[in-house]
């Protein structure tokens, strides 16, 4: 009975994993046909139907588990997405669904990568430009009002940013850069971002958010960046950094940073206590640790590294997108 016990236990475990990547494949599938943008406003079965071309039945059976999962209301022959899932198909949300399903697509990958090889897992450009939007988040009207409330906490920083030139390292699509630049509209901004189709991204998405005069973006390694003593503010994204590169990454901002600017670095997450997310966090430091890139490192061990390079610590703060680490050159 002793064996069958534990049998029965791998077997539940597996079940349950099994369930969540079939409900991942289903949204996934039904999101690339277009089903989720067809249900953003209720509709009735037979519209449903001549929409997915499938037989009656099947659609009954799919809509029924996607009400199961959370993704669809049901209310007699209508469906409709529900309120979560309908607000991130729009386009002025927070984050975007196709966004998040790509990077569950590409971590998956990334995780088989890392336990078939003995090296990194190579990223094209197309995955780093996944994992940039995965990550982030959309800069339009939720992102700037939780992007508002966060500077409102960071009073050192906001004044610094406020009139002056913000430089953000390893920006990404630039959604931070952007939301402050949309907050601040006298202050001029650099974001600097190693990946080129990471960095045409953020053009893309600065000219649609009409500050690509005040906003520059440039496909550079943060190493390289020369310029001397020309910001007030700097936004390091250090959870993207290699070992290799952290530190010179450091002394580029220092050197670029005038005296009295302020850098600010985000302790992206920690060590959760539940169980659930203590596997998604021991997953996700599989594929950082395969890149050499350090995982989660917490806000006291980013500013002693800081420190190394010259910066001063202000302090730690406690924000809406978790700990803040405010230094000064």
């Amino acid at each position: 009975m002793n064996r069958f016990a534990l049998s029965r236990d791998a077997i539940k475990r597996l079940d349950g994993w099994s369930t969540g990547a079939q409900a991942l494949a289903l949204l996934d599938s039904a999101h690339k046909l277009g089903w989720t943008r067809f249900l953003v406003r209720p509709r009735r079965l037979a519209a449903i139907v001549r929409f997915t071309a499938l037989p009656q039945d099947r659609v009954q059976n799919a809509l029924e588990a996607l009400a199961a999962l959370g993704v669809v209301e049901l209310n007699g022959d209508e469906a409709r997405l529900s309120a979560p899932f309908a607000e991130m198909m729009t386009s002025d949300g927070f984050a975007m669904l196709s966004d998040k399903l790509a990077q569950a697509r590409l971590t998956a990958r990334l995780l088989s990568k890392v336990v078939e090889s003995n090296g990194a897992p190579v990223l094209s450009g197309d995955d780093s430009l996944t994992i940039a939007r995965g990550v982030t988040f959309q800069p339009a009207q939720v992102g700037r009002d939780l992007f508002r409330e966060t500077l409102e906490s960071l009073p050192e920083y906001t004044a610094a940013v406020r009139r002056g030139r913000v430089l953000d390292v390893g920006c990404g699509v630039a959604s931070g850069l952007l939301t402050t630049a949309a907050i601040f509209p006298e202050i001029r901004g650099l974001g600097l971002e190693l990946v080129p189709a990471v960095a045409a991204e953020a053009v893309r998405r600065a000219k649609a958010q009409g500050v690509d005069d005040r906003v520059e973006i440039r496909a550079i390694d943060a190493r390289d960046f020369d310029e001397t003593a020309a910001y007030d503010a700097c936004f390091w994204a250090q959870p993207f950094f290699s070992d290799h590169a952290r530190l010179p990454t450091l002394q580029a901002i220092h050197r670029a940073l005038a005296p009295g600017a302020v850098l600010l670095e985000q302790e992206l997450e920690s060590d959760p206590e539940d169980p659930a997310g203590q596997a998604a966090f021991a997953m996700r430091r599989m594929v950082f640790g395969a890149q050499s890139v350090p995982f989660a490192p917490s806000a006291e061990c980013l500013a002693a590294e800081a420190a190394s390079a010259g910066f001063t610590l202000v302090r730690i703060a406690s924000t809406n997108l978790g700990r803040m680490v405010v230094l000064q050159r």
